[in-house]
């Protein structure tokens, strides 16, 4: 409910504020703005794939053999980085302009970029110049500096500050996801051609390791077979998200690879396209 939402935010400033002191006092409201729903989504979703391969499958199935402490370190570590990275994307500011910023005459055009008809940009709706690169965003009402695009997924525009975090965040995400999926593909594939005698064992393994044995003799082998189910189920559902996270994490990390070594933005690139279209004699793509 809106007003008990409300009153629980209050006290948990309250509490920020007597713990962290006056300064801190708006800390959570802050920390919750940004938290949607597609925020908390992909953090479900880094979450349940570590776990589910780190305690489902990688630790169950190679034990404490050197490959698999290797791995679960790896991963935690490109796990963990990208989550770092993708909280800063989140919650880093993307650059605003300075107040007192004003296009240098003195220039001659050669540092600014002009519009179309001339002169320098300027922004109607936030009434001040733009620098060069800078765009304005409708989604967060601000213009942002070297603006790349606004990304829903981490609800916050990606620009000049926060870029190097969301191309971070990328690359480390796009390593967790690949090897990821390296383990669970290698273990499906183990999994369908063991013999009768290690599948036992590995059912065995796998259930303590999930913790899901009942207090008592008498309740033994259900909770051995819950926490096997559970478990294989976890395993098919984390395969068949991973497979195309992987995919799309990969492109999309290419691409950004491409607009990085260009010096380029998303933004820059099609409106290039766009320019190259309207020379070209063809019909403007947006009007």
């Amino acid at each position: 409910m809106p007003g008990d939402s409300f009153e629980a935010l209050v006290m948990v400033e309250g509490a920020a504020k007597l713990a962290l002191g006056t300064r801190f006092k708006k800390l959570p409201r802050a920390v919750f703005a940004k938290l949607s729903l597609p925020v908390l989504v992909v953090i479900a979703l880094i979450v349940f794939v570590y776990v589910t391969v780190v305690f489902g499958v990688t630790i169950p199935w190679m034990e404490h053999s050197v490959p698999g402490v290797l791995h679960v370190a790896v991963l935690t570590v490109t796990a963990g980085l990208g989550l770092i990275m993708y909280l800063c994307c989140v919650y880093c500011e993307p650059g605003r302009v300075p107040a007192d910023w004003r296009p240098d005459a003195e220039a001659g055009g050669l540092l600014l970029e002009l519009k179309r008809k001339g002169g320098s940009r300027y922004c109607k709706k936030c009434s001040r110049h733009k620098p060069p690169r800078t765009h304005h965003c409708r989604v967060c009402n601000k213009c942002v500096l070297r603006m790349d695009h606004h990304c829903v997924w981490v609800n916050n525009c990606v620009g000049h500050r926060n870029y190097k975090s969301f191309f971070l965040f990328l690359l480390y995400v796009t390593c967790a996801c690949v090897h990821a999926l390296g383990i669970l593909a290698a273990h499906a594939i183990h999994a369908v051609g063991e013999d009768s005698h290690r599948s036992q064992r590995a059912r065995v393994a796998r259930a303590k390791a999930a913790g899901a044995a009942s207090a008592g003799a008498g309740g033994q082998g259900t909770g051995d077979e819950d926490g096997v189910v559970a478990w294989a189920m976890a395993e098919v559902a984390c395969l068949t998200l991973t497979l195309p996270l992987t995919i799309a994490l990969v492109l999309l990390f290419g691409w950004h690879c491409y607009l990085v070594i260009n010096n380029k933005t998303t933004i820059e690139h099609y409106e290039g396209v766009r320019s190259k279209i309207v020379a070209d004699g063809g019909a403007d793509p947006v009007r």
